[in-house]
């Protein structure tokens, strides 16, 4: 692509077929003026969506193991959750859709 280019819009549908339900797109907060920001190349635009997934993944990761350590120590629901909200400061919504997603898989 020339400097002077524009990326072309690109629609990608997705078919799903993992075991966990679809909780939806996962890069809506990318920025996408981060590639005019960049060299000039689409590895910036990569960047930032690799640096989003990172972020989601270890967000993930320590709901997880928040609730699988909560859950063996016989904490609450309503316990599990407002520390979920407080050390992953995130909304009682997310709290209860990583509760929900995780709690089955511990084995106590």
């Amino acid at each position: 692509m020339k400097k002077a280019g524009r990326p072309v819009p690109v629609v990608t549908a997705v078919v799903y077929y993992g075991e966990q339900p679809w909780d939806g797109v996962t890069n809506t907060k990318i920025d996408y003026s981060a590639f005019e920001k960049g060299d000039g190349t689409m590895c910036t635009l990569f960047e930032e969506i690799a640096r989003e997934s990172q972020n989601k993944g270890r967000e993930e990761g320590r709901a997880e193991e928040i609730i699988s350590m909560g859950l063996e120590s016989n904490f609450s629901e309503n316990s599990i959750l407002e520390i979920l909200q407080n050390r992953l400061d995130i909304t009682l919504q997310k709290a209860t859709e990583y509760f929900k997603r995780f709690a089955g898989q511990v084995h106590t």
